[in-house]
């Protein structure tokens, strides 16, 4: 029997090796349905993850070549989400 993933909801909903990549965030708050924190999320294992996160990430992300795919319009407002994402930073 293979076992589910649980769906992520909140940073909080990662596994640890992600969660220790946001500790200069609340997880609480970053929400995967949000642009903003969803780039927080993924950009945090990108930039300082291990294989161990990258793998996560791998498996939450849609597959295909198509969800690779990334229009000047779209990542105009990625760069708009990640301003935002600053207010989601601890005090």
């Amino acid at each position: 029997m293979v076992a589910k993933r649980r769906a992520v909801v909140t940073g909080s909903d990662a596994p640890i090796e992600v969660q220790r990549l946001l500790k200069s965030y609340d997880p609480a708050a970053l929400r995967w349905n949000e642009p903003a924190g969803r780039y927080v999320i993924v950009r945090e294992v990108l930039v300082r993850g291990d294989r161990a996160a990258k793998n996560w990430l791998r498996g939450v992300l849609p597959t295909g070549t198509a969800s690779l795919k990334l229009d000047s319009d779209r990542w105009g407002r990625y760069r708009r989400a990640s301003s935002r994402s600053t207010a989601i930073l601890r005090a």
